[in-house]
């Protein structure tokens, strides 16, 4: 279950057809639980925010962490956050240049340009890994990527380009790699959920991108949800957010990641 973390943003913002959500007020920290440290990068034409637990002992498995279509805003650095709560070092990074969209059409704005220009998403993606790579907290040969929607679509991305400094990835509903000859580079396990409903990216082609990673030899864990439509797990949703669908993918995402990072 996720937990409450120190500094955690009120969350405001807009979903894919929904109004803004209600602010939320932050609680206060139960006792025991680890704070999160965090520092904004802007370096080298890489922007983002890396977050790690406080307490720690030695060097900590990494995520490289792909917001939505709306950018590096307070529910994806939320979700960093709880990550590192976890006992990751986790890199958020910002594939906007810092921007968050606020309105539907400059989101589409802003992940169509992305989308027009896979080489440089990748670049930064890989500047990225070697920012984690050279902080003394993380443990280099212990990284994964993990996005949502657009995000999700952009770790299929890394891991088909063939970094083996990957591991492992973690895609919620992102758009699936049909391309055989990048197809052929996902040798790395990855965790895929889906929503059965998801008029964006439709559960059918979902199963067959599955059955392309299965029978080419990588190991694949794909979770549907029934009567989940596209980002369901995102809690700004209004009724599109489904909570105890949700929980299930966190509980699936926290053991997919020990098992493949954590020694």
């Amino acid at each position: 279950m996720k937990k409450i973390l120190l500094a955690v943003s009120a969350l405001a913002l807009m979903a894919a057809g929904c109004p803004t959500a209600p602010t939320v007020s932050t609680p206060e920290t139960p006792k025991g639980m680890s704070a999160v440290i965090e520092q904004n990068v802007d370096q080298n034409g890489l922007k983002g925010t890396f977050f790690v637990p406080s307490k720690r002992e030695g060097k900590l498995p990494a995520l490289l962490v792909m917001h939505e279509w709306w950018g590096l805003n307070d529910y994806i650095k939320n979700e960093a956050r709880n990550l590192a709560d976890e006992g990751y070092a986790v890199f958020a990074i910002s594939l906007y240049d810092g921007e968050v969209a606020t309105t539907s059409s400059r989101a589409g704005e802003l992940a169509g340009q992305v989308r027009a220009n896979p080489a440089e998403a990748e670049r930064q993606m890989k500047l990225a890994l070697n920012f984690l790579e050279r902080q003394p907290e993380v443990d280099a040969s212990r990284m994964a990527s993990m996005g949502w929607c657009f995000g999700g679509g952009m770790s299929n991305i890394l891991v088909s380009s063939g970094d083996k400094r990957v591991k492992a990835s973690v895609v919620y509903y992102g758009t699936p790699i049909t391309d055989p000859a990048h197809l052929k580079n996902m040798s790395q396990p990855i965790l895929g959920i889906w929503g059965e409903d998801d008029q964006s990216v439709k559960a059918d082609t979902v199963r067959t991108f599955e059955q392309a990673l299965k029978s080419q030899g990588t190991p694949t864990e794909f979770h549907y949800y029934a009567g989940a439509g596209h980002a369901f797990a995102n809690p700004t949703r209004g009724d599109a957010y489904k909570p105890e669908a949700t929980a299930d993918a966190w509980t699936k995402t926290l053991d997919f990641l020990a098992r493949n990072l954590k020694k």
